[in-house]
């Protein structure tokens, strides 16, 4: 359980990241693909995994596909905090059986074509999968971010999320565009 402070904490940053994003999404020395991975590390830190999730007692397994145009910028959140924990960052060759021993899953355009048997390896699995690709959301990813506008935004299906034993935080849900 957390502590009132850390929750105030978590919740002050969250806060942050949604005030600023208009304002960063604007600055043109901030790239998309760096406020994505930030939103990919904010929903690591309000994301609460069923016990056997986890990778070690002290790592969250961050994994994308190696060719992804996110590698670069998925790979610093290694060795970030989320709780009393820390990302690890894994570029995975191909989207094979290694994804069940990911925590969070970042999938892209180059992951289209397999995304179906993706889907059925991680059945139950405790397995977070974000995308920025719009097919990738529609057919059952648990979070979608895509642009509105000049703003990153995202799309959450928590039925997917809760069938994976994952709980989103109601402030994350709160922060989503929509939620199924």
């Amino acid at each position: 359980m957390m502590t009132k402070q850390a929750l105030i904490r978590m919740l002050s940053r969250v806060l942050i990241v949604a005030w600023l994003m208009p304002c960063l999404a604007a600055a043109q020395s901030v790239q998309e693909n760096t406020l994505k991975a930030a939103f990919v590390y904010n929903f690591a830190l309000f994301t609460e995994w069923p016990k056997n999730a986890s990778n070690g007692a002290d790592s969250l397994a961050v994994c994308f596909n190696a060719e992804s145009e996110m590698r670069d910028v998925l790979s610093a959140l290694d060795g970030k905090p989320v709780r009393n924990m820390v990302l690890k960052a894994r570029a995975l060759s191909g989207l094979n059986r290694e994804v069940v021993s990911c925590n969070v899953l970042f999938i892209d355009r180059h992951d289209r074509n397999h995304w179906h048997a993706v889907r059925e390896k991680l059945a139950g699995a405790g397995v977070l999968t974000v995308t920025d690709d719009e097919d990738i959301g529609r057919r059952g990813a648990m979070i979608a971010l895509s642009l509105s506008g000049s703003k990153i935004v995202f799309d959450i299906d928590q039925s997917a999320a809760r069938q994976a034993g994952l709980v989103l935080s109601s402030k994350l849900l709160r922060l989503a565009r929509t939620v199924r």
